[in-house]
């Protein structure tokens, strides 16, 4: 069987604009906010760079409607993907590895949600989402 995705049907290309968020998360186990969708949104990926010494946990949720929705937690030592675009052949996506071992495949946010953060150690890691926003 093969693996990956298919191209959605009737799809012409990419849609939307790309753009970028970078933040330091600066309060200790406080959510930072990364990004508010004002307009559907993809997060392609979500980088974490721990600027500190030692290994430090990151949790990554989206607060919808109110309520935070935890989509990711990585121990992070020097860089790593909580998400990151799906491509062809994935190994994510097999089957037998359910729930996903790695980094999350891309994630949509609706208008009013918000993509959060949070580190037990102040100023430890800065996170970069790497966006499609207006896509349909």
């Amino acid at each position: 069987m093969a693996q990956g995705y298919a191209y959605p049907v009737g799809a012409s290309g990419s849609t939307g604009s790309a753009d970028t968020a970078t933040v330091s998360i600066s309060s200790a186990s406080t959510n930072t906010t990364i990004f508010t969708a004002t307009q559907k949104t993809i997060v392609n990926s979500l980088l974490l760079t721990n600027v500190s010494p030692g290994i430090v946990p990151v949790t990554v949720s989206v607060n919808r409607g109110g309520s935070d929705i935890q989509i990711a937690y990585r121990r992070v030592q020097k860089d790593t993907y909580a998400v990151l675009s799906l491509v062809s052949g994935d190994s994510r996506v097999k089957a037998e590895q359910y729930p996903v071992p790695g980094p999350l495949t891309e994630v949509v946010l609706n208008a009013g949600d918000v993509l959060k953060a949070s580190c037990p150690i102040a100023n430890a890691v800065n996170v970069t989402a790497y966006l499609s926003k207006g896509v349909k």
